[in-house]
């Protein structure tokens, strides 16, 4: 476990866990339609975690206290880009029965939290696409601001990057 919180915890995710991942992803398609692929998959998961490996993130479960999962966090603590000053969040999911309760702020918050606890990292940043409308007001309210103009994807889509200064 990484880190517990009054009604959470962030922990790594095992292998026997991963129906538990798609199943997650699938409560998401509606996020997933905004891009490329709009259908959860087995090797969408596999290949967000071999992607988070290959950026020195951790690819974590939001779990309730009675070890469920709920939610999905994907974050780089620091050396983001080679920066040590620089963090990343990269991805939050939060399965449907959870949603609208405050939870991914409460997820993000924490996150955050402990990113600042090491001294060397100045900046949290994010990145979201540029038709996700709810997330750009979501990382906002959080204290992120667009920093610099859209920038295309490999995959295709449009992203704003976001950061935060801590």
């Amino acid at each position: 476990m990484f880190f517990q919180c009054k009604s959470f915890k962030i922990a790594s995710i095992a292998e026997s866990q991963l129906s538990q991942v798609l199943s997650v992803y699938q409560q998401c398609e509606d996020f997933l339609a905004l891009g490329p692929v709009s259908k959860a998959s087995m090797d969408m998961v596999k290949a967000d975690i071999d992607h988070s490996k290959e950026e020195n993130g951790l690819f974590c479960g939001i779990f309730d206290l009675k070890d469920n999962l709920i939610g999905i966090i994907d974050f780089v603590p620091s050396m983001f880009e080679g920066k040590p000053e620089n963090a990343f969040i990269s991805l939050i999911m939060v399965a449907k029965p959870y949603r609208n309760k405050g939870l991914g702020r409460k997820v993000t918050e924490a996150v955050i939290n402990k990113i600042k606890e090491d001294p060397q990292v100045r900046v949290v940043l994010s990145a979201v696409q540029t038709n996700n409308e709810q997330a750009i007001k979501f990382w906002e309210s959080l204290g992120f601001h667009i920093i610099g103009d859209p920038e295309p994807r490999p995959d295709k889509t449009v992203v704003y990057r976001l950061g935060n200064n801590l």
